[in-house]
């Protein structure tokens, strides 16, 4: 499974705290709410299911696709209502194992 993050832009970050919302019953533990090292609140990872044929990881696109913004937004706003849109920029993503 492929996890994309968005970055929170242009809007003051709203936590103190990491926030972890209800696990998304398609796979996954919900987008979820981090503060980096700077200071910067990332939103993610989603799951993004890999194709099974695919067989070598350097085959795997890991840029994120920004038209997942708007599943984002939705998952975002069940817990921060006040979200603008377009503030949500397309960041990282990185691969896990799920069986």
């Amino acid at each position: 499974a492929k996890g994309n993050y968005f970055t929170l832009q242009n809007q003051k970050q709203p936590f103190s705290r990491l926030v972890y919302p209800l696990p998304d019953p398609r796979g996954g533990l919900g987008v979820h709410a981090t503060i980096d090292l700077s200071g910067s609140t990332k939103f993610g990872p989603d799951v993004e299911w890999i194709d099974d044929t695919v067989t070598n990881p350097y085959d795997i696109d890991l840029n994120v696709d920004p038209n997942r913004a708007k599943s984002f937004y939705a998952a975002i706003r069940k817990y921060w209502p006040d979200l603008n849109d377009d503030n949500l920029v397309a960041d990282y993503s990185g691969i896990r194992p799920k069986l």
